[in-house]
Protein backbone atom coordinates (compact mmCIF):
# COMPACT_ATOMS: atom_id res chain seq x y z
CA UNK A 1 0.00 0.00 0.00
CA UNK A 2 1.21 3.69 -0.73
CA UNK A 3 2.10 6.00 1.66
CA UNK A 4 -1.36 8.34 -0.10
CA UNK A 5 -3.35 5.59 0.08
CA UNK A 6 -2.48 4.53 3.75
CA UNK A 7 -3.51 8.44 4.64
CA UNK A 8 -6.52 7.87 2.73
CA UNK A 9 -7.28 5.00 4.55
CA UNK A 10 -6.52 6.74 8.08
CA UNK A 11 -9.12 9.33 6.74
CA UNK A 12 -11.76 7.53 6.58
CA UNK A 13 -11.30 5.96 9.44
CA UNK A 14 -11.44 9.08 11.20
CA UNK A 15 -14.12 10.65 9.44
CA UNK A 16 -16.36 7.25 10.05
CA UNK A 17 -15.69 7.85 14.00
CA UNK A 18 -16.93 11.04 14.75
CA UNK A 19 -18.84 11.72 11.45
CA UNK A 20 -20.62 8.34 10.71
CA UNK A 21 -22.30 7.79 7.15
CA UNK A 22 -25.79 8.31 8.80
CA UNK A 23 -25.00 12.08 9.58
CA UNK A 24 -23.89 13.09 6.00
CA UNK A 25 -26.84 11.93 4.33
CA UNK A 26 -29.19 14.76 3.13
CA UNK A 27 -31.87 14.40 5.94
CA UNK A 28 -29.81 13.66 8.71
CA UNK A 29 -28.42 17.28 7.84
CA UNK A 30 -31.88 18.71 7.53
CA UNK A 31 -32.71 17.13 11.02
CA UNK A 32 -30.17 18.57 12.88
CA UNK A 33 -30.50 21.86 11.37
CA UNK A 34 -34.23 21.83 12.36
CA UNK A 35 -33.18 20.75 15.97
CA UNK A 36 -34.01 17.34 16.07
CA UNK A 37 -29.87 15.83 16.81
CA UNK A 38 -30.99 13.53 19.12
CA UNK A 39 -33.65 10.96 18.62
CA UNK A 40 -36.88 12.56 18.72
CA UNK A 41 -39.69 9.97 18.89
CA UNK A 42 -42.31 12.49 17.27
CA UNK A 43 -40.04 13.45 14.12
CA UNK A 44 -40.79 10.79 11.15
CA UNK A 45 -38.10 11.96 8.58
CA UNK A 46 -39.83 10.00 5.79
CA UNK A 47 -43.07 12.13 6.81
CA UNK A 48 -46.22 10.50 6.81
CA UNK A 49 -47.00 7.82 4.72
CA UNK A 50 -43.19 7.37 3.26
CA UNK A 51 -43.89 10.97 2.05
CA UNK A 52 -40.00 12.66 2.02
CA UNK A 53 -39.48 15.18 5.35
CA UNK A 54 -39.81 18.44 3.00
CA UNK A 55 -43.16 16.90 1.61
CA UNK A 56 -44.48 16.54 4.95
CA UNK A 57 -43.02 20.05 6.45
CA UNK A 58 -45.27 21.75 3.33
CA UNK A 59 -48.77 18.98 4.11
CA UNK A 60 -48.29 20.24 8.13
CA UNK A 61 -51.48 18.92 10.34
CA UNK A 62 -54.67 20.85 11.86
CA UNK A 63 -53.21 24.85 12.66
CA UNK A 64 -54.80 26.59 15.49
CA UNK A 65 -57.30 28.77 14.50
CA UNK A 66 -58.08 32.60 15.39
CA UNK A 67 -61.86 32.02 15.63
CA UNK A 68 -61.79 29.05 17.45
CA UNK A 69 -61.33 29.89 20.47
CA UNK A 70 -63.65 31.74 23.68
CA UNK A 71 -62.89 33.74 26.81
CA UNK A 72 -63.88 33.39 30.33
CA UNK A 73 -64.36 36.17 32.43
CA UNK A 74 -64.77 35.78 36.45
CA UNK A 75 -67.79 35.64 38.04
CA UNK A 76 -67.63 38.70 40.30
CA UNK A 77 -69.48 38.84 43.76
CA UNK A 78 -73.20 38.81 44.04
CA UNK A 79 -72.74 36.76 41.17
CA UNK A 80 -72.08 39.15 38.06
CA UNK A 81 -70.81 37.66 34.99
CA UNK A 82 -70.46 38.61 31.76
CA UNK A 83 -71.08 35.22 29.08
CA UNK A 84 -68.05 34.35 26.64
CA UNK A 85 -70.18 35.71 23.68
CA UNK A 86 -69.57 39.62 24.69
CA UNK A 87 -65.99 39.10 24.31
CA UNK A 88 -65.71 39.52 20.32
CA UNK A 89 -61.82 40.59 20.49
CA UNK A 90 -58.78 39.23 22.38
CA UNK A 91 -55.16 40.22 22.34
CA UNK A 92 -53.26 38.38 24.50
CA UNK A 93 -49.94 39.51 25.86
CA UNK A 94 -46.69 37.06 26.43
CA UNK A 95 -43.33 37.43 28.46
CA UNK A 96 -41.30 40.03 26.95
CA UNK A 97 -37.71 41.37 28.43
CA UNK A 98 -36.49 44.75 28.02
CA UNK A 99 -33.32 44.59 26.81
CA UNK A 100 -29.57 46.09 28.63
CA UNK A 101 -26.80 46.79 26.54
CA UNK A 102 -23.07 46.98 27.96
CA UNK A 103 -20.12 48.02 25.89
CA UNK A 104 -17.00 46.21 26.52
CA UNK A 105 -13.85 44.83 24.23
CA UNK A 106 -15.31 47.54 21.22
CA UNK A 107 -18.59 46.26 21.08
CA UNK A 108 -22.04 45.79 22.10
CA UNK A 109 -23.06 43.03 24.33
CA UNK A 110 -27.10 42.68 25.20
CA UNK A 111 -28.22 40.73 27.75
CA UNK A 112 -32.34 40.51 29.68
CA UNK A 113 -33.23 43.38 31.90
CA UNK A 114 -36.29 43.06 34.15
CA UNK A 115 -39.32 41.32 32.37
CA UNK A 116 -42.60 42.15 32.11
CA UNK A 117 -46.13 40.71 30.76
CA UNK A 118 -48.50 43.08 28.98
CA UNK A 119 -52.01 43.90 29.22
CA UNK A 120 -54.46 41.70 27.99
CA UNK A 121 -56.87 43.63 25.72
CA UNK A 122 -60.42 42.61 25.48
CA UNK A 123 -63.15 44.25 23.29
CA UNK A 124 -66.13 43.52 24.61
CA UNK A 125 -70.17 43.59 22.38
CA UNK A 126 -72.57 45.53 24.25
CA UNK A 127 -76.36 45.67 23.84
CA UNK A 128 -78.95 48.07 24.66
CA UNK A 129 -79.01 47.20 28.08
CA UNK A 130 -75.14 48.32 28.76
CA UNK A 131 -74.53 44.67 30.28
CA UNK A 132 -70.50 44.91 29.64
CA UNK A 133 -70.58 48.63 30.76
CA UNK A 134 -71.91 47.22 33.81
CA UNK A 135 -69.73 44.49 34.38
CA UNK A 136 -66.75 45.80 34.26
CA UNK A 137 -67.80 48.70 36.30
CA UNK A 138 -68.92 46.15 38.89
CA UNK A 139 -65.24 45.25 38.63
CA UNK A 140 -63.65 48.28 39.11
CA UNK A 141 -65.71 49.13 42.03
CA UNK A 142 -63.38 46.21 43.71
CA UNK A 143 -60.73 47.61 43.06
CA UNK A 144 -61.53 50.66 44.74
CA UNK A 145 -64.31 52.18 47.06
CA UNK A 146 -65.46 55.13 45.00
CA UNK A 147 -66.87 56.72 48.21
CA UNK A 148 -63.92 56.67 50.28
CA UNK A 149 -61.28 56.57 47.96
CA UNK A 150 -59.79 53.74 49.65
CA UNK A 151 -58.22 50.68 47.96
CA UNK A 152 -59.87 47.09 48.66
CA UNK A 153 -57.44 44.00 49.24
CA UNK A 154 -55.79 42.72 45.71
CA UNK A 155 -57.83 39.35 46.16
CA UNK A 156 -61.05 41.37 46.30
CA UNK A 157 -60.63 42.39 42.75
CA UNK A 158 -57.85 39.89 41.15
CA UNK A 159 -59.00 37.80 39.28
CA UNK A 160 -58.44 34.41 36.91
CA UNK A 161 -59.10 35.12 32.88
CA UNK A 162 -59.27 32.12 30.66
CA UNK A 163 -58.93 31.89 27.02
CA UNK A 164 -59.35 28.20 25.27
CA UNK A 165 -58.07 27.82 21.03
CA UNK A 166 -58.90 24.82 19.31
CA UNK A 167 -57.44 23.49 15.69
CA UNK A 168 -59.80 23.09 12.48
CA UNK A 169 -60.77 19.26 13.97
CA UNK A 170 -61.11 20.13 17.54
CA UNK A 171 -58.74 17.58 18.90
CA UNK A 172 -56.27 20.12 19.91
CA UNK A 173 -56.56 22.65 22.29
CA UNK A 174 -54.42 25.59 23.92
CA UNK A 175 -55.34 26.65 27.64
CA UNK A 176 -54.05 30.04 27.92
CA UNK A 177 -54.90 31.24 31.55
CA UNK A 178 -54.36 35.23 32.55
CA UNK A 179 -53.94 35.58 37.05
CA UNK A 180 -54.35 38.03 39.14
CA UNK A 181 -56.05 40.29 36.37
CA UNK A 182 -57.53 43.09 37.31
CA UNK A 183 -59.42 46.37 35.18
CA UNK A 184 -56.55 49.40 34.24
CA UNK A 185 -58.66 51.08 32.16
CA UNK A 186 -61.33 51.45 29.40
CA UNK A 187 -60.53 52.93 26.06
CA UNK A 188 -62.27 55.65 25.49
CA UNK A 189 -65.75 56.28 23.00
CA UNK A 190 -65.45 57.53 19.76
CA UNK A 191 -68.49 59.06 18.47
CA UNK A 192 -69.00 60.86 15.16
CA UNK A 193 -71.98 61.87 13.57
CA UNK A 194 -70.66 60.68 9.63
CA UNK A 195 -70.27 56.78 10.51
CA UNK A 196 -72.33 54.29 11.78
CA UNK A 197 -69.88 51.97 14.32
CA UNK A 198 -71.04 49.96 17.68
CA UNK A 199 -70.52 50.87 20.50
CA UNK A 200 -67.72 48.50 21.59
CA UNK A 201 -65.68 48.65 25.05
CA UNK A 202 -61.83 47.98 25.13
CA UNK A 203 -61.09 46.21 28.26
CA UNK A 204 -57.44 46.41 29.33
CA UNK A 205 -56.21 44.17 32.34
CA UNK A 206 -53.15 43.94 33.96
CA UNK A 207 -51.64 40.28 34.80
CA UNK A 208 -48.99 38.90 36.61
CA UNK A 209 -49.02 35.42 35.18
CA UNK A 210 -49.76 33.26 32.30
CA UNK A 211 -49.79 29.84 32.32
CA UNK A 212 -50.15 27.81 28.77
CA UNK A 213 -51.02 24.31 28.12
CA UNK A 214 -51.76 22.44 25.03
CA UNK A 215 -53.66 19.05 25.54
CA UNK A 216 -54.71 16.29 23.09
CA UNK A 217 -58.18 14.72 22.88
CA UNK A 218 -58.74 10.78 21.02
CA UNK A 219 -61.47 10.59 18.70
CA UNK A 220 -63.18 8.04 20.76
CA UNK A 221 -63.69 10.06 23.88
CA UNK A 222 -64.59 13.36 22.09
CA UNK A 223 -68.59 11.89 22.21
CA UNK A 224 -69.14 11.43 26.07
CA UNK A 225 -66.93 14.13 25.85
CA UNK A 226 -69.33 16.81 24.47
CA UNK A 227 -72.42 15.54 26.36
CA UNK A 228 -70.22 16.22 29.72
CA UNK A 229 -69.54 19.55 28.68
CA UNK A 230 -73.32 20.29 27.88
CA UNK A 231 -74.46 18.91 31.19
CA UNK A 232 -72.05 21.22 33.13
CA UNK A 233 -73.87 24.24 34.65
CA UNK A 234 -70.75 27.21 33.96
CA UNK A 235 -68.53 27.96 31.24
CA UNK A 236 -65.51 27.86 33.95
CA UNK A 237 -67.03 24.01 34.79
CA UNK A 238 -66.76 23.62 30.72
CA UNK A 239 -63.43 24.18 30.66
CA UNK A 240 -62.18 22.48 33.42
CA UNK A 241 -63.77 19.27 31.66
CA UNK A 242 -62.25 19.65 28.68
CA UNK A 243 -58.45 20.28 30.61
CA UNK A 244 -58.71 16.91 32.50
CA UNK A 245 -60.22 15.11 29.09
CA UNK A 246 -57.26 16.32 27.57
CA UNK A 247 -53.84 14.59 27.35
CA UNK A 248 -52.04 17.66 28.37
CA UNK A 249 -48.31 17.86 26.48
CA UNK A 250 -46.95 20.94 27.50
CA UNK A 251 -47.20 23.28 30.22
CA UNK A 252 -45.05 26.33 30.77
CA UNK A 253 -46.14 29.59 32.96
CA UNK A 254 -43.46 32.49 33.89
CA UNK A 255 -42.14 33.10 37.29
CA UNK A 256 -45.06 33.86 40.00
CA UNK A 257 -44.89 37.77 41.11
Amino acid sequence: MSLTDAFKALGSQVVNQFLPPSRLDPVSILTRALGYDKPNPRFKPQGAKGRDVLTSMRGRGDPLMTYNWYCELPTLPGNISLGWEFVEEATTPFLEFEQQSNYRAGKMYHYPGHYSLGTLSLKLFENSTAQASRYVSAWQKLVMDPLTATYNHPSDYKKSVRITVFDVAKKTAMFLTYEKCWPMRVDPFNFVSGTSDRVMPTLELSTDDLMIQFGQYSSSSIPSLIDNVRGAKTIFRQTDILKEAARIFTTSSILRR
